[in-house]
């Protein structure tokens, strides 16, 4: 059996998989993260082979965790990378080492579940991430502030703007705190769509529209376009690199 774990910016999702499939373990936000949630979470009778990490956080926060995750399991614990080409995909952005591994195992995860398609990946966390996946590879995309960033930007620099984060369920706010949350609700679904739309347009090709990250159900519901849920799709692109290696 295998551990696979996606450490993003503010929560860890892991999975195990066994014979090929995928089940979700555990999903633990950064200040939960403890030698007893993750004991509790990750408890097991079975023997694992290998452990898989995916990370966009900090590296003191990765370390921990891969410190703790050896001692843990006799197997070997990877930390994966991105790469030039990576389970029969052609990474064309031009910095790889500044591109995010989970953007980069998103992509991989959506060529596995579509090969050779033409796939946009919006994977909705900290950033919202518009990516393309044509048949020739990972082309890249858009970094949008997600909606925790977009409010923070506007309370901690903006005089006189006071509001608590909040679902929006109206466009039309009735007091500051609505007016905030509407903007952000519907302004960050509104460039999701536009982005989509513009990729589609210079591509010229229908892309399979797949949604993935913490934030994703939330945005899902505010969007005018129908997109695949796939919440597991960093988890599945790092199987699939754990695959390519085993």
């Amino acid at each position: 059996m295998k551990l696979f774990v996606d450490l993003g910016n503010s929560r860890a999702k892991f999975a195990w998989c066994e014979k090929g499939q995928l089940r979700s373990a555990a999903i633990i936000d950064h200040a939960d993260l403890s030698p007893r949630s993750l004991g509790n979470a990750l408890r097991t009778e079975q023997s694992v082979s290998q452990v898989w990490i995916s990370s966009v956080a900090s590296e003191s926060t990765t370390t921990e965790l891969q410190q703790w995750l050896a001692e843990q399991f006799d197997g070997p614990c990877h930390r994966a990378c991105v790469t030039k080409k990576a389970c029969g995909v052609v990474n064309h952005y031009l910095d790889t080492a500044a591109l995010g591994v989970d953007r980069w195992l998103a992509a991989l995860g959506a060529a596995h579940l579509y090969p050779d398609s033409e796939v946009i990946i919006v994977d909705a966390g900290t950033a919202v991430t518009v990516d393309y996946l044509s048949v020739v590879g990972y082309q890249g995309g858009v970094i949008l502030p997600g909606n925790r960033l977009m409010h923070e930007s506007l309370t901690g620099n903006t005089a006189g703007i006071e509001a608590f984060a909040a679902p929006a369920d109206r466009i039309i706010g009735r007091n500051t705190s609505e007016c905030v949350n509407s903007g952000i609700t519907y302004g960050l679904a509104g460039a999701v769509e536009r982005v989509v739309e513009e990729m589609q347009k210079q591509t010229k090709a229908e892309a399979k529209l797949l949604i993935t990250g913490g934030a994703a159900k939330s945005l899902t519901g505010q969007l005018l376009l129908a997109m695949e849920s796939q919440p597991q799709l960093v988890l599945l692109g790092l199987a699939a690199v754990a695959e390519e290696h085993s």
